[in-house]
């Protein structure tokens, strides 16, 4: 729960610090939580549910914050 916070947060500052193109701001910083969810992925033994967690939940979660900071709600 909390790491859908944090990344609801980085996605909407993202978007609110960008001087255009909010939205592909907020998608730089999911590909970034994207790929570093996957080489924890990928480089880890045991329980893998956290990172898999992450890509599916968390990502989409920055893209969702970035939206909302974008001010683009119709």
């Amino acid at each position: 729960v909390w790491g859908i916070a944090f990344a609801l947060g980085a996605g909407f500052f993202a978007a609110k610090l960008a001087p255009r193109r909010p939205l592909a701001h907020a998608a730089i910083v999911a590909a970034l939580v994207g790929v570093a969810a996957t080489v924890s992925l990928v480089g880890m033994t045991g329980t893998r549910w956290t990172q898999i967690a992450a890509i599916v939940f968390t990502t989409p979660s920055v893209i969702l914050g970035g939206w909302l900071g974008s001010g683009k709600i119709d």
